[in-house]
């Protein structure tokens, strides 16, 4: 699945890398998460998720804004890698996405890191 892109500047509106250590998969988003890009995250994520992956964490640092989807997408995230058997921890998020985060109320059920 390709990023979204802005049709104005013709740029991905959000992009994801990932890099493992040992057994602990991060994935870091840049840009934004809301309805035109969560499912691209999303699939990122399922796509390069491998079955030794203890702990897969999805840092958002430089998520620049983050909506009820993106918060949406997060929570489906964590309840997945919790059904795998896996630990799912949401690294550095940025003020944007902690903000939102909080205002839905999910931060009383993601480990977050800071």
């Amino acid at each position: 699945m390709e990023p979204p892109i802005n049709p104005t500047s013709g740029a991905p509106i959000a992009t994801a890398r990932h890099h493992r250590q040992d057994r602990r998969l991060t994935v870091e988003v840049i840009g934004e998460i809301d309805r035109a890009t969560a499912p691209y995250v999303a699939a990122y994520v399922d796509d390069v998720v491998a079955e030794g992956d203890a702990v897969v964490a999805l840092a958002v640092g430089e998520v620049t804004f983050c909506d009820s989807s993106g918060v949406r997408m997060i929570l489906n995230l964590a309840r997945a890698a919790d059904e795998a058997g896996r630990t799912f921890r949401l690294a550095k998020p940025s003020g944007e996405v902690l903000r939102t985060i909080e205002v839905c109320g999910a931060s009383e059920v993601l480990a977050i890191d800071d």
